[in-house]
C-alpha cells in the first residue's frame, strides 16, 4: 500500500502532538499569576480573629472595629470559611 503525497496523516501526528504540550504551557501559565495580596485590615483581622478563639477579650473587640472598617470599604464577610473577600480596589 502506497502513500499518497497529499496525505493528512502528517498534519494530524503534528497536531496530536502539539495539543498536549500547548495544554501544559496553559495550565503553567495559570499557576504563575500572583496571587493577591491582603490588606492591612485583613491580616489584622486574621490576627485578632485567632487570638479571640483563644480566649482574648481585648482582640475580639479588635476584631469587630477591624470588621466594621472592612465592611465600610465594600467586603463581604464569608461564614463557611471564616474569612473576608474585598474587591480590587481599595
Amino acid at each position: 500500500m502506497t502513500r499518497k503525497i497529499g496525505s493528512r496523516l502528517p498534519a494530524r501526528r503534528i497536531i496530536a502532538t502539539l495539543t498536549p504540550l500547548l495544554a501544559a504551557l496553559a495550565c503553567a501559565a495559570a499557576l504563575t499569576t500572583p496571587a493577591r495580596a491582603l490588606t492591612v485590615q485583613e491580616q489584622g483581622w486574621q490576627v485578632a480573629n485567632s487570638k479571640c478563639h483563644d480566649g482574648d477579650a481585648k482582640q475580639c473587640e479588635l476584631r469587630d472595629r477591624l470588621s466594621a472598617v472592612l465592611k465600610r470599604h465594600g467586603c463581604l464577610y464569608h461564614e463557611d470559611g471564616d474569612w473576608w473577600k474585598c474587591s480590587g480596589a481599595r
